[in-house]
């Protein structure tokens, strides 16, 4: 479930539950039930204090549905597809989809990073179940076996370097040792994965990137002292 899709279940809960409330006071005998258990300015009164917290959480949904960019929820609704995808869906990314998916991508750098502050919120690492709850430095969603595989779980590692860029405005250290660790983790596949393809072509083209900077005499990057 992304954002867009938690202000919608909002939206529609509170209208629901509202025009719920206010059907049952249209109907005399449910109302007079009531109107016999206490004074009617209490009960009329506690009734439309709810009926309108239900409508004030709906209006609110609504004005950050619509602030929201357009190019925030293509990004989040392209990232939400690769997601669903992952977890058992035939459904093909299409060739549309895999033309845009470098526009909806780099909107990702931009959308994801008030949701991402450590290596933890990451989508590619989780916690072990030890009693020490170490951190599993690559453990990305693996995309069944269907038509378009391979290309789906290359789009999905393209997706988590985006999650890097993220994590680098918040916190450099965190993401270059999310891209050493990933790359050196047990679990990396070499010969030719989709996610380890995806993710390492971004992260190559991103060094070339960082390349031109330092030949434009951009510092260097050290890692700070570990804490």
């Amino acid at each position: 479930m992304n954002k867009y899709s938690d202000q919608l279940s909002i939206i529609q809960t509170s209208l629901f539950e509202a025009e719920a409330l206010l059907n049952f006071m249209r109907k005399p005998e449910y109302l007079n039930t009531l109107l016999e258990a206490d004074s009617p300015d209490i009960v009329l009164g506690a009734m439309l204090e709810k009926a309108w917290d239900h409508v004030a959480n709906a209006s609110g949904a609504c004005f950050s549905l619509a602030g929201a960019s357009d190019e925030g929820l293509k990004a989040e609704l392209h990232r939400t597809a690769l997601e669903l995808i992952a977890d058992g869906s035939s459904v093909e990314l299409d060739k549309k989809a895999a033309a845009a998916s470098q526009d909806s991508h780099n909107d990702a750098r931009d959308s994801e990073g008030a949701s991402i502050a450590s290596r933890d919120d990451l989508s590619f690492t989780r916690r072990d179940e030890s009693e020490y709850r170490r951190l599993v430095n690559w453990a990305p969603q693996r995309v069944p076996v269907q038509n378009g595989q391979w290309n789906i779980e290359f789009e999905m590692g393209k997706a988590m370097a985006a999650e890097v860029c993220a994590l680098q405005r918040v916190n450099e250290d965190d993401a270059y040792n999310s891209i050493r660790a990933a790359m050196n983790a047990p679990s990396w596949q070499i010969g030719g994965y989709g996610a380890e393809s995806g993710f390492s072509d971004e992260i190559a083209a991103l060094a070339i990137v960082g390349m031109r900077a330092l030949n434009a005499g951009a510092e260097p990057f050290e890692e700070g002292p570990i804490a």
